[in-house]
């Protein structure tokens, strides 16, 4: 019962970040077709504060969303960010 509750953090103040999100770096996400990491300028960028916690646990207060293309195979996506 106790691995399905949120990881608490030392500080209440400042919210764990998701596994795939590292301060300062910005992340490679995969083509879900191909698997290329290869793609096109994000655009129509949208950031929301919306505060919540991912699947495993970890905490967020904010949400991106980045439309893009992938170079490989033409495949539209959206990129999704928690922090």
């Amino acid at each position: 019962m106790s691995d399905l509750l949120p990881a608490m953090t030392d500080s209440a103040a400042e919210p764990q970040l998701a596994p795939n999100v590292e301060k300062g770096a910005e992340e490679k996400t995969r083509c879900p077709k191909c698997h290329s990491v290869k793609r096109e300028r994000y655009h129509r960028v949208r950031s929301r504060e919306i505060s919540g916690t991912t699947r495993d646990g970890r905490r967020y207060t904010r949400v991106t969303w980045r439309r893009t293309k992938c170079r490989s195979c033409g495949q539209c996506r959206v990129d999704v960010e928690y922090r």
